[in-house]
């Protein structure tokens, strides 16, 4: 189903953060949303995933209002994933079980568990899984936050710098993993080159407003330099363009 994002505004006390923001999402396409710090894209993937109560605009997956869902509806439309998980005193297959938690009836079922199973094989967490979640590194909460979003089965995955604190073998493993869902993704991703070799399409920011969007032909080096204010040449990995700072 589409994803569309209607006249998103957002303001915090008098200032405005998000500016009249629209757009729309083919079903399974992942969108890196870039920009320089303060541009808002946290603040938007908050908005359209109910952390934050905009100022006007909807949000539609499909012909489904999201905003007008009862919490355990939404979790199964939308999951999110935020930049610093918060550990607790769970292990981690505990945790991931309650990424299932809106589809339990009266305990987890088998498929429940079979589910967690599942995921914790797909991301190489079988080491770690009976590890409380308090004394993993940054890295392994980071991944063990973005399973839980998997695991809800949710048509839309917002991921907040999805690969924060994760080495370059762990960034590419999860964005593999993200591409192999087929799911509506949108990431907040600071790594222009990675967005590249991953992303359908590219969502740039700018003081509260998309400035930019479309698919890689919209990547030239005024775009970058409008956005960041850098010089930069542009070279190509058969189809795929690099970003190489002047």
């Amino acid at each position: 189903m589409k994803l569309k994002i209607q006249n998103i505004s957002f303001s915090y006390k008098s200032e405005d953060i998000l500016k009249n923001i629209s757009f729309e999402i083919k079903k399974g396409d992942l969108v890196a949303v870039l920009g320089k710090n303060g541009a808002g894209k946290s603040t938007l993937l908050k908005t359209i995933a109910k952390f934050l109560i905009p100022k006007s605009g909807s949000v539609y997956c499909g012909d489904t209002d999201l905003f007008k869902l009862p919490k355990k509806e939404f979790v199964k439309k939308l999951s999110y994933v935020s930049q610093k998980p918060i550990p607790n005193e769970l292990n981690v297959f505990e945790m991931l079980l309650l990424g299932r938690r809106s589809y339990f009836k009266f305990k987890p079922s088998k498929k429940d568990i079979e589910e967690v199973e599942k995921v914790i094989k797909k991301l190489n967490l079988e080491k770690i899984k009976l590890k409380p979640t308090l004394t993993l590194s940054g890295g392994e909460l980071q991944k063990v936050a973005i399973a839980r979003a998997i695991i809800q089965k949710s048509d839309i995955i917002l991921l907040d710098e999805p690969t924060n604190n994760l080495d370059i073998k762990n960034q590419i493993e999860v964005l593999k993993m993200l591409k192999s869902l087929g799911k509506t993704s949108i990431l907040v991703l600071h790594d222009i080159n990675l967005a590249l070799r991953f992303c359908d399409k590219f969502i740039f920011m700018k003081e509260g407003k998309i400035a930019y969007e479309g698919d890689k032909s919209i990547i030239t080096s005024k775009v970058i330099k409008d956005i960041y204010e850098i010089e930069v040449d542009i070279c190509y990995c058969g189809d795929t363009p690099v970003i190489l700072p002047k």
